[in-house]
């Protein structure tokens, strides 16, 4: 009941953030990390790990972004207000505010905080006004195939919220580059279901989804284009890199399906790596499994694991 109204509030409060999404979003984070902490603990330490790995390689002293905060629940916040003077933290989910400042509290710190809440893209407002616009003029639906897959290029003219609040010494964008697509996705599917109806979207979804892939990886290049271009000193990606499904055949067997999360951009691959951050040295600190979602724990017929890696980028200069 208590989760419902606070639902409710920040609804009324942040209207695209529950038009988006993150709303929802969030809750289910919530949700799931409270049901399956046995599962989701291994990865949350490994997280926190990979930061206390990382620092040693950060300068002291310095300015802190946090990309993808959430309800820090996969953040070493001791660790890291120990190390920097000043910590900016960004997500587009506003519910997070409410364990951030309960964080403030508990830290015997004397680092300073910021608070950011907005879509981190920049872009996810105008791809909706832009759908929705086109959608009521021309509600045929191959042409709005072909508009989704024109939306690619749009997505790399803005620059992310981040870039907007000066320059940062170090920057860990946490869990949030593969999600970024999943919002685009929501969003694109509601503006369909507007106009063609739900059976008739859901029929289609292999259509609508193969027209989202530019646009989709269009946020993902934007996300790594952005952080190559911040000018920090130090830079930690974790992300996930696919999404494995599994299941129980009729012989009992497991079937694994595998979904590439990153749209096809190989984080593990050196000489890729190299074109998209031309000025950083890279290096791969580890990857493990996030069993998100256990078999009969939340789908009785599905489970659901993540691969994840680590990336310390740190600038040749």
């Amino acid at each position: 009941m208590l989760n419902s109204l606070r639902f409710l509030s920040s609804s009324l409060r942040y209207p695209q953030a529950a038009r988006f999404g993150f709303l929802v979003s969030g809750l289910a984070i919530e949700r799931r990390r409270r049901r399956l902490a046995q599962f989701w603990d291994p990865h949350l330490e490994q997280s926190k790990a990979c930061q206390r790995s990382w620092l040693e390689s950060c300068k002291p002293d310095g300015r802190l972004a946090v990309l993808g905060a959430g309800r820090l629940f996969d953040v070493a916040t001791e660790d890291l207000c120990k190390h920097f003077s000043e910590i900016s933290l960004f997500d587009a989910d506003p519910q997070c505010l409410r364990y951030w400042k309960r964080e403030y509290k508990n830290l015997r710190s004397d680092a300073v905080f910021f608070n950011h809440i907005s879509d981190i893209t920049q872009v996810l407002e105008q791809r909706q006004s832009s759908l929705r616009t086109f959608l009521r003029r021309s509600p045929e639906w191959n042409q709005a195939l072909e508009f989704l897959r024109s939306l690619a290029a749009s997505a790399d003219s803005p620059e992310s919220e981040f870039l907007l609040h000066g320059e940062y010494d170090a920057i860990l964008s946490i869990n949030l580059l593969s999600q970024l697509p999943v919002y685009w996705q929501h969003i694109a599917e509601i503006e369909l279901v507007r106009i063609f109806g739900k059976k008739h979207v859901a029929a289609r979804e292999d259509e609508w989804l193969e027209a989202l892939i530019p646009s989709a990886r269009a946020l993902i290049n934007q996300h790594l284009r952005d952080l190559a271009r911040s000018r920090a000193k130090s830079i930690l990606l974790i992300s996930d890199l696919r999404y494995e499904h599994y299941y129980r055949d009729q012989q009992g067997g497991d079937v694994i399906e595998q979904i590439d999360a990153l749209y096809g951009v190989e984080l593990t691959n050196h000489s890729q790596l190299q074109k998209l951050f031309p000025e950083f040295d890279s290096q791969l600190c580890a990857q493990w499994d996030w069993h998100i979602a256990p078999l009969g724990r939340v789908r009785n017929s599905i489970g659901e694991k993540h691969r994840v890696a680590s990336i310390i980028f740190s600038a040749k200069r």
